[in-house]
């Protein structure tokens, strides 16, 4: 069994944001079914307020790619990233950013070899990647 995920706050008084972020079906599942998940630890030294955690659900032969983007930062961060950091193959990849909350307002990139990232201060992003 994976580990539950955890909240220090009041639930009885969350903001909108944080419940839809907490009962985020994607979220949930990405985190009790993935069977491989582990942090991005040899990002060039310019990405240092930046965490990547990978995760992968499915199973090993037909499996999804999930990364998850941290800014560590008291301000924005605006970066391109190539797929290749992320110890992917050296082609292009599609992606689709999971909007927490609203999976009908998930956004799909086109195929390319580079992620461009735009996170607020202390923001996240989450992407199925193929």
């Amino acid at each position: 069994a994976r580990a539950p995920l955890i909240e220090g706050a009041n639930l009885t008084r969350l903001d909108p944001f944080t419940k839809a972020l907490m009962t985020d079906q994607t979220l949930i599942a990405i985190d009790q079914r993935s069977w491989e998940s582990h942090p991005i630890t040899d990002l060039p030294p310019p990405l240092k307020d930046l965490r990547v955690w990978e995760a992968r659900t499915g199973s090993p032969a037909n499996s999804q790619r999930y990364f998850a983007f941290f800014n560590l930062q008291d301000v924005p961060l605006q970066l391109r990233l190539s797929w290749a950091a992320l110890h992917l193959a050296h082609t292009k990849h599609a992606a689709t950013e999971h909007v927490a909350g609203n999976m009908q307002e998930d956004r799909p990139l086109a195929p390319s070899r580079a992620i461009a990232l735009s996170l607020p201060p202390h923001g996240s992003a989450v992407y199925q990647v193929q």
